[in-house]
């Protein structure tokens, strides 16, 4: 099976959207910045074509989705 993911981390605001639909909402009061890191608790996972954007970039991005 495969997904497409979106996170957008905008100051303490974390999003995560899978296939376009919304699928979690959070906040990071300690993140420090610049730093990216994908993991599973169990099972297993490929990702691929891993894109990193300015919040900027991915708002005139979204006018295409």
């Amino acid at each position: 099976t495969h997904f497409h993911m979106d996170v957008i981390a905008e100051g303490t605001v974390l999003e995560v959207y899978l296939n376009g639909s919304a699928a979690l909402s959070a906040r990071m009061y300690d993140r420090t910045g610049g730093n990216l890191g994908l993991f599973l608790s169990e099972g297993g996972a490929y990702f691929e074509a891993i894109q990193v954007m300015a919040v900027a970039q991915l708002s005139s991005a979204l006018l295409f989705f």
